[in-house]
């Protein structure tokens, strides 16, 4: 299995449902740890403004610490880096899970076809302990399809033209 080229993460605290308000600087007061980004349900969506030039509410409410994209990635590294950052206290925990939707948001960039790498155990045993959800995002490297790897091209290829014809038969 190839390496990944790159990897970023993120840890988010969302409602449980997409109308349910909460205040991010409450979050920030119980977790210690200023956010990267968070915004509160009804506060002026910038990156909207600046893309259309009209203001749009936002509809939900978010709390996220993100890490720099690390290139060859390590989410093993990443994450345990995060959470270090964060109390370790189990009461902390189970008061932000009792409310809210933890996630451990990853993103990977694939070195080419059949990339990865593993979680180790002690990854896992602590978004395990936190309840906290792992959300991967995976894509693969646009610059990764060679000549040599002609059977991974004509099997995409395929995976393609099976999804556009089930879309026309539906």
């Amino acid at each position: 299995m190839g390496s990944l080229k790159q990897t970023c993460a993120s840890f988010v605290v969302s409602g449980k449902s997409r109308d349910q308000q909460f205040a991010p600087n409450e979050i920030t007061e119980l977790l210690g740890v200023e956010p990267t980004r968070a915004h509160a349900i009804g506060d002026i969506d910038e990156k909207h403004f600046r893309r259309t030039g009209r203001q749009r509410a936002k509809e939900f409410a978010v709390w996220r610490l993100s890490s720099d994209r690390l290139a060859p990635g390590d989410l093993n590294l990443q994450i345990k880096d995060m959470l270090a950052r964060l109390p370790d206290d189990p009461d902390v925990w189970r008061q932000l899970s009792a409310k809210f939707r933890l996630t451990m948001f990853c993103g990977l960039w694939m070195e080419g076809f059949n990339s990865g790498a593993p979680f180790d155990s002690e990854t896992l045993r602590l978004l395990g302990e936190r309840n906290v959800d792992l959300d991967l995002d995976i894509y693969q490297d646009p610059d990764y399809i060679h000549d040599e790897d002609e059977e991974s091209l004509e099997f995409w290829k395929q995976v393609d033209a099976n999804i556009k014809g089930a879309k026309k038969t539906s």
